[in-house]
């Protein structure tokens, strides 16, 4: 990605560069890749950093999708990698006028994966129910 001067500080370059790192990085995510570093992306880091936050969203679309699929395995894997990438967004600690937005989309980030545990948490009770289906019907527990 080139860096024109007169571009570099215009909001729509920035979120340009936030696309291109969310777009990116999901693919390396799904794809069990490396992340890519911002150097390697050409992008600020401050754009890299807002990228991430927002990539949890298209993560958690992609982990309903594989729950959809029965793909458990594969959702469980990336709740993982999610939970990773939030630690990791909890450790970038800047005031909000260093990093506008950063804070709402780490908060947002955490009640996404809040959501997705608690998705994965019910559908594995769920599946255990299932096993032992004479319990559910309620014959083996009250007369």
């Amino acid at each position: 990605m080139v860096k024109d001067t007169e571009l570099e500080y215009h909001s729509f370059y920035i979120t340009l560069q936030q696309e291109y790192t969310e777009a990116v990085e999901f693919l390396s995510v799904i794809s069990d890749k490396e992340p890519v570093s911002y150097d390697a992306l050409d992008v600020y880091p401050e754009s890299y950093v807002l990228g991430l936050a927002d990539m949890m969203g298209e993560l958690s679309r992609y982990v309903l999708d594989c729950l959809r699929r029965g793909r458990r395995w594969d959702a469980e894997d990336i709740f993982s990698k999610m939970e990773s990438l939030y630690e990791f967004l909890l450790v970038v600690d800047v005031p909000d006028s260093m990093l506008p937005g950063f804070r709402k989309k780490r908060d947002m980030a955490r009640a996404q994966l809040e959501k997705i545990r608690e998705i994965i948490t019910l559908r594995t009770v769920l599946e255990g129910l299932s096993v032992s289906e004479g319990t559910i019907s309620g014959e083996d527990e009250y007369p």
